[in-house]
């Protein structure tokens, strides 16, 4: 269980992350190059049959985000980006996954963060910052959304 988000993943992995010290959008700022694909946001409604301790059980009951009808219904949303790397022909892939109960609490405060290439692992090359001159700057760094909501905060409150 990571209390930070992952930071420059370069191979497959799955991630079990506590949100009590981290929050869900500062996962995005994982220190990688910003991703070309956006594949956006899909949540299912899944049903968790957990009867049998040693065998738990997750079965997608609809593919939409309808009201949950009992305890055992949850949200699963998911986040998709994906990136290009080395030929072009080979995909990395970064999910974000997590569960909402009926109150639409994250449940556990948990949050999955998953890696995971189309083909063989590769090294992932950083390329200048598109606004440098002559290529010297490091490569495009998300900044933590937790970090511009201080800075913004902090110039509402005292000015620039």
């Amino acid at each position: 269980m990571c209390r930070k988000p992952p930071k420059i993943v370069q191979q497959n992995a799955v991630f079990l992350i506590n949100l009590r010290y981290t929050s869900l959008e500062d996962l995005r700022a994982d220190g990688l190059p910003q991703y070309d694909k956006y594949g956006g946001k899909g949540t299912l409604t899944v049903e968790v049959d957990d009867a049998d301790a040693d065998d738990i059980k997750v079965v997608v009951t609809r593919r939409a985000k309808d009201n949950l009808k009992s305890n055992n219904e949850y949200h699963l949303e998911r986040s998709y980006h994906s990136w290009s790397v080395g030929s072009g022909e080979n995909k990395f892939h970064r999910r974000i996954m997590h569960m909402r109960d009926r109150r639409n609490d994250i449940l556990n405060n948990k949050a999955f963060v998953q890696y995971v290439y189309d083909g063989d692992e590769e090294n992932i090359i950083r390329k200048p910052h598109q606004n440098s001159k002559k290529g010297r700057a490091p490569g495009y760094t998300r900044t933590k959304a937790s970090v511009i909501w201080k800075i913004d905060t902090n110039l509402s409150s005292t000015g620039p």
